[in-house]
């Protein structure tokens, strides 16, 4: 019989929506420079990119927030090493955070341009628009990368775990913590 997965607390929720701005942000690219190349197609290939822009910031504001409520239950044991790689983690996560929230908002205005005044303008308008929008959307592809990279590493190097089994859990699933250094 199917049985639905328990709901899991908002400081476990992390690992559960955490790769969705990763995958929505990081292909959210195709589209828009695919918009540049085709542009008889440019108008739904740019809608596509920008409904991707926007489900990936903001998810990317609930996977900050819920990585807010994870580091509060991060025991205080943790080597100074793993300390250091989840405060870079978490600094990255806000900056990526905030530079799509940037993008999203430029490449929504030019929507809106390109809505209201697509035919007053000149044809290379868009293209070069979009262009410009594409440098910070790739240097926060870049810094998206990383700062997975940092959460995998206090997964994977350091045994850092959310109890996805919420408070009630029995004490083996309770996080994990190599307190040596490695």
């Amino acid at each position: 019989m199917f049985t639905p997965p328990p709901l899991l607390p908002w400081n476990a929720l992390h690992v559960a929506v955490i790769h969705f701005p990763i995958v929505l942000l990081m292909i959210a690219i195709v589209p828009a420079l695919m918009a540049l190349v085709w542009r008889r197609f440019a108008g739904p290939l740019s809608t596509f990119a920008l409904a991707l822009l926007i489900a990936g910031t903001v998810s990317a504001f609930v996977a900050t927030a819920t990585g807010e409520a994870a580091q509060e239950i991060v025991p205080s044991t943790i080597p100074a090493a793993a300390d250091e790689v989840l405060e870079d983690h978490e600094q990255l996560g806000e900056l990526c955070r905030n530079v799509f929230l940037g993008v999203s908002l430029a490449y929504a205005a030019l929507a809106v341009v390109r809505w209201r005044f697509g035919e007053k303008l000149p044809r290379w308008a868009f293209p070069a628009a979009g262009a410009i929008i594409a440098l910070p959307h790739a240097a926060g592809i870049l810094m998206l990368a990383n700062t997975a990279h940092l959460g995998g590493r206090l997964v994977h190097e350091f045994g850092l775990l959310a109890p996805i089994n919420g408070p009630n859990a029995p004490p083996n699933a309770t996080p994990r913590v190599r307190t040596e250094e490695p």
